[in-house]
């Protein structure tokens, strides 16, 4: 499937004829050229999809931070969110020591963590071929969601397409989260957060045997 088969997607998901090419003459193909790298990243934003995880190595920067951490990180530009530091898996909700903690300012990420610094991260995902189904019909969805005030004036459907997008995404999720060994949760972290919270709400955290 295509960027041009997953607009097209939206389009019929709003009652609009198909396009061959974002050149193509009208505002629809503009609008959709315009929007479409917006939502895709915004979409990606929202999960932890499996296609969309790297695992990165940073290196320091020459300057430190004015304050509050010892070290500062340059992330890449195709970096859309951290997930975690380190690759040995997701923090959860408490990080495990200070070097765990991080903050993200702009394009810069501050930590007191060791160098060069690893990394879970989401990023941007242009191939759509990369694209699980799911995935791509949520995209469909999300688009013609996010285009459907300016190309009809139903808010009936408007507030269809929402409803059939919330859908699609709960079961995307769920899917994606099928793919691979499900977390386990060592003794000392989940102590740690009972003893701060009384319950880890549901969270998980990746532990070492």
């Amino acid at each position: 499937m295509s960027e041009i088969d997953i607009i097209n997607g939206a389009l019929d998901a709003l009652g609009q004829s198909p396009i061959l090419a974002l050149s193509d003459p009208g505002s629809i193909p503009g609008l959709m050229g315009r929007r479409y790298p917006i939502a895709r990243d915004q979409l990606i934003s929202l999960h932890t999809w499996n296609f969309a995880i790297r695992r990165l190595q940073l290196p320091e920067d020459a300057t430190p931070p004015a304050f509050g951490y010892s070290r500062q990180f340059t992330l890449p530009t195709d970096v859309l969110r951290v997930v975690s530091l380190r690759a040995d898996g997701f923090n959860g909700i408490y990080a495990r020591t200070p070097e765990d903690t991080y903050q993200v300012e702009g394009r810069k990420l501050l930590s007191d963590a060791d160098t060069p610094l690893s990394i879970l991260a989401l990023v941007r995902v242009a191939d759509t071929t990369l694209y699980p189904p799911l995935f791509q019909r949520a995209l469909e969805l999300y688009l013609a969601s996010d285009t459907a005030e300016s190309l009809t004036d139903s808010t009936t459907k408007a507030q269809r397409i929402d409803q059939a997008f919330r859908r699609v995404l709960a079961e995307a999720k769920a899917a994606d989260a099928r793919e691979g060994t499900p977390p386990r949760l060592d003794n000392s972290t989940w102590l740690d957060a009972h003893d701060r919270d009384g319950d880890i709400y549901g969270r998980q955290f990746f532990g070492s045997s």
